[in-house]
């Protein structure tokens, strides 16, 4: 099955959301892991449809496809897991039910991502996406 979800970059941070353990009795897929908000897709949903719908239902953060921007696709044994990003000038008001779907949330420096590898749990595609931002970001303040 595939998935899709949103990194939220503010300034020089980034919004991560730690994933519960299990769901109905299930394990989750990367539980216990800190990632963007993201979930599966449905039926012949468009990746960048269910990033926007899952960052919705899981934060109440409302985006559109024209603010995101592509970061990384990763190929799990299960389906593709794809990344989008959006940037904001200030962090967004977010309203979530923990204990359904994260059980904490934290903003992390974006640039010195790997300075928390030994205390919290972050997957490599994240860590990718986020490095793919970060160069895209870059980029853009070297325009002005």
């Amino acid at each position: 099955m595939n998935a899709a979800g949103v990194l939220i970059v503010v300034k020089n941070e980034v919004l991560l959301c730690k994933r519960i353990l299990t769901y109905e009795g299930v394990d989750v897929p990367f539980g216990g892991y800190w990632a963007p908000f993201s979930g599966s897709s449905l039926e012949r949903e468009n990746p960048m449809i269910t990033a926007i719908r899952e960052l919705y239902e899981e934060s109440k953060i409302e985006t559109s496809i024209d603010k995101l921007s592509f970061l990384f696709e990763s190929q799990r044994e299960n389906g593709r897991f794809i990344i989008y990003g959006i940037y904001l000038e200030e962090k967004p008001v977010y309203d979530v039910n923990s204990d359904i779907e994260h059980t904490d949330f934290k903003y992390f420096d974006r640039k010195n991502i790997e300075k928390y590898l030994e205390e919290y749990k972050i997957d490599s595609a994240v860590l990718t996406a986020i490095k793919n931002f970060n160069k895209k970001l870059d980029f853009l303040d070297n325009q002005d």
